[in-house]
């Protein structure tokens, strides 16, 4: 539980739980309680820090009607609106090492995330690697942490994003970053619908 006071009188209050759903932690806020949109700002604020010092992989929230949307949008939260579930992307590297097989052969791309150091991966046919190697890359893939969320479940289309500049990568690598995100979406990443009930 993480708690906001003010003058020992208490102002908000956040539940949370670790859920894990494949090789991934989740920090799950089951509820979040704020008497002001400061209160939910410092509420919210202090969750990320902590998910981040606790290693989780993803916050999730299933939010009620609050009136402080625009408040996640500007931290880089995921709606997805069809379930109302709300996510912060924390570490795109070791989400990518959880979702990585042995790839021996294949293309070497740097994908740059905004606010986070760039990633090396080996894109194979049916599989990716995070690389350790030295090697220079073939392709840098730039984006966003909320349209590689969007990409990564299935919110939106790789085609989408690159023509809304979301994405940039050159054209003689289209095919490549498109294989790329072709194959993050294919891992068959699943959060079971009981996690959020």
């Amino acid at each position: 539980m993480v708690e906001a006071r003010e003058d020992g009188a208490l102002r908000g209050y956040a539940i949370l739980e670790e859920v894990s759903s494949e090789q991934n932690r989740i920090c799950m806020i089951r509820e979040l309680c704020a008497d002001g949109e400061d209160i939910f700002a410092e509420l919210v604020e202090r969750i990320i820090k902590r998910s981040v010092k606790e290693n989780f992989d993803f916050i999730v929230w299933r939010q009620c009607k609050e009136p402080y949307g625009n408040l996640m949008d500007r931290k880089g939260f995921l709606t997805v609106k069809e379930s109302t579930i709300m996510m912060k992307l924390l570490s795109p590297r070791e989400l990518l090492v959880s979702l990585s097989s042995p790839t021996i052969h294949g293309k070497i791309i740097k994908l740059s995330i905004q606010e986070f150091a760039p990633i090396t991966v080996i894109v194979g046919d049916k599989t990716l690697s995070v690389h350790e190697g030295d090697e220079q890359p073939q392709s840098t893939i730039s984006t966003d942490a909320r349209t590689f969320l969007r990409l990564l479940f299935g919110r939106t289309s790789f085609w989408t994003a690159f023509l809304k500049r979301k994405v940039k990568v050159r054209v003689s690598n289209l095919f490549t970053a498109k294989h790329f995100f072709d194959l993050l979406e294919n891992i068959g990443w699943y959060i079971p619908s009981g996690d959020w009930c």
